[in-house]
């Protein structure tokens, strides 16, 4: 049992916060809280009850936003883990490597848009130095190592 931060989900992508909580529920983690954008809350209180949900301050909001990293940081404080990416969309380059300095000894799962603003930002991977993981898909692998994405289906047919 222990407490889980999940920062995800933008306009549209509450499902993607929802089966982030749900997972983390089911597989046994005692608090959830989820850190998403305004416009997630009513999905996302109707889709996962039990999760704790922290949102931007405006109503009308439909991204997480530099100005929420006050709320992100006071989240991270009650927390053992964090997952960060799941439907976060292209804004998480803005705020990203602000939040990976709190996040350097924290153990974090880095999934989605979260891989794709490090791969834009490739010097920010530097900052990943604890216990940190990273789900890519082969897209996404692709895009972190620099590679082109035919290269990336190449090894894919290796490894077969």
């Amino acid at each position: 049992m222990g407490r889980l931060l999940v920062i995800a989900g933008s306009y549209g992508m509450a499902g993607a916060a929802a089966l982030s909580a749900e997972a983390a529920m089911r597989s046994g983690c005692g608090y959830v809280y989820v850190a998403t954008a305004a416009c997630n809350a009513p999905q996302l209180t109707a889709a996962v009850p039990s999760a704790i949900l922290r949102h931007s301050m405006q109503r009308n909001q439909t991204s997480l936003r530099w100005d929420d990293l006050p709320m992100l940081f006071d989240a991270m404080r009650v927390v053992d883990a964090v997952v960060i990416g799941p439907g976060l969309g292209d804004v998480a380059d803005e705020w990203l490597g602000a939040l990976l300095e709190r996040l350097a000894a924290m153990p974090t799962v880095f999934d989605a848009d979260a891989l794709n603003a490090l791969a834009r930002r490739r010097g920010l991977l530097a900052l990943l130095t604890g216990c940190h993981i990273v789900t890519p898909h082969a897209g996404e692998a692709a895009r972190l190592l620099g590679w082109n994405e035919a290269r990336s289906v190449d090894c894919a047919s290796l490894a077969e």
